[in-house]
Order: C-alpha cells, then structure tokens, then sequence
C-alpha cells in the first residue's frame, strides 16, 4: 500500500488525524472533559480502549490527544480503505503534472517508502520520549529554558508552549513543535542510513 499510495496515504492519514484531533479538542472545549468521555463511552469507544483509564483532569488538549489516539482504531482502516480511491482522483486531476516533477516528500516515498515511515515514526518516537523523559527529570520550566539556552527559541515558538499544561502534553507539544529539525534531519540522513543497513 505504501509503494503505490505512499504521500497519498500519508496525506490523507494526516489530514484525517488532524481534523479528528481538532473536532475532540473543540467539543472538549465546549462541553467539558467528563462529556467527551461520556460521548466516547455512548458510541462504544470503551469497548475498544480503556477510557476509564483517562483522566479528565489532564486538561483539554491532553485529553483531546489521548482521544484522537484512541480514535485510530477508527481511523486506520478507514483511511486504508478511502485511499485507492483518493489516489484515483489524485492521479486523474494531477497525474500528469506530477509526473513531470515530483516533490521532495512523493520522491522519498517513492525511493524509500516504508523505510522512511519507519525511520520517521522511529525518531518521532526517540524525539517523544527524550522530551518527556527531559520534562519528567527537570520539570517543565526547566525543560523549556533549556531548549531555550541551545536556541531552539530562535527556531521554535516556545513562548507559546504552557508549562503547566502537564508533562504528557508538554512533551508532546514540544515533539511536534521539533518537526521542524526532526524532518530535514531524517531528508539529510535517510539515504546514507538506507546504504549502511544493506550493507
């Protein structure tokens, strides 16, 4: 699947995983924690994750991205299966330009494929787990003035990060906010990585 829908897919998963993330977070925001789950509950979610293991007390935006994980189990499938048809309509209104010239994303998908999701998920994960690890260690405050001290501040906005949203969120927004290193990262060393494993 990832050979032949490979930024399709990624897209679409993405998309999905975005929109899922900011539909919980919105209905969190206006109806409370405790009717997130009680809704999550209703349409049998708990069947499939533990939701009596979440607490509403996290705050808003961790509990909205506990959920959209949880709704993966949802959203996985549904995507795989949407995705031939998706790259249908890519390739019949686009096919031909894309030819032409492939972008930097669709040409490393197409190169390395799987590889690059796994080396990509792999990093996301190491990158995920430092930060809280980091965040855990030295607490929150502490964590975003070092960031800060090896200038990261310059290149991130760490000045919009709440430290008192809890560690789990913290490292998380601060995760993704790495993308921004972590991608032209894993572009400048995928290749050479690919090389020396098939040695």
């Amino acid at each position: 699947m990832m050979q032949r829908h490979g930024p399709v897919f990624l897209v679409s998963w993405g998309a999905s995983w975005a929109l899922s993330g900011l539909l919980v977070y919105t209905a969190i925001e206006l109806n409370g924690p405790e009717t997130a789950l009680n809704i999550a509950q209703s349409v049998g979610l708990d069947k499939l994750v533990p939701l009596n293991n979440m607490d509403p007390t996290l705050g808003n935006v961790a509990l909205a991205l506990a959920l959209n994980e949880a709704l993966e189990i949802v959203r996985f499938p549904l995507v795989a299966a949407l995705t031939p048809s998706i790259t249908k309509v890519v390739e019949g209104r686009f096919g031909a330009s894309m030819q032409r010239k492939p972008g930097r994303f669709s040409t490393l998908m197409k190169e390395h494929g799987v590889f690059f999701l796994i080396y990509w998920s792999g990093l996301w994960a190491v990158t995920g787990v430092g930060c809280y690890v980091g965040i855990k260690t030295a607490g929150p405050d502490a964590a975003l003035q070092a960031l800060s001290a090896i200038g990261l501040d310059r290149i991130l906005p760490l000045d919009s990060i709440d430290p008192t949203m809890g560690n789990v969120a913290l490292a998380v927004a601060v995760n993704e906010a790495m993308e921004i290193v972590r991608l032209p990262f894993i572009i400048a060393t995928l290749p050479l990585l690919k090389r020396a494993l098939k040695r």
